[in-house]
């Protein structure tokens, strides 16, 4: 099952209660910055996709996925199966 999350908060409740792979890409649009995250489980996606951030709000976020182990990646790619 592909799970997308609308907030932060609600997304690290579900991705961290499980045993789950957990990665995170970060881009620069122009002025802002986007987050994208991703944790899989055996049986399930879960998703959450950040956009319009400034600096501040990027450097509190990564420090957050951070804490809670996501790994930082080049690039996430997905595709249905």
């Amino acid at each position: 099952m592909f799970i997308e999350f609308k907030n932060l908060e609600d997304f690290l409740k579900v991705a961290t209660r499980y045993n789950t792979l957990r990665v995170f890409r970060v881009a620069k649009q122009g002025d802002k910055y986007e987050i994208e995250c991703l944790a899989q489980s055996i049986k399930n996606t879960y998703y959450l996709y950040l956009k319009e951030l400034n600096e501040n709000e990027t450097k509190q976020i990564i420090n957050t996925l951070l804490k809670y182990d996501f790994i930082e990646v080049k690039e996430i790619r997905r595709w249905e199966g």
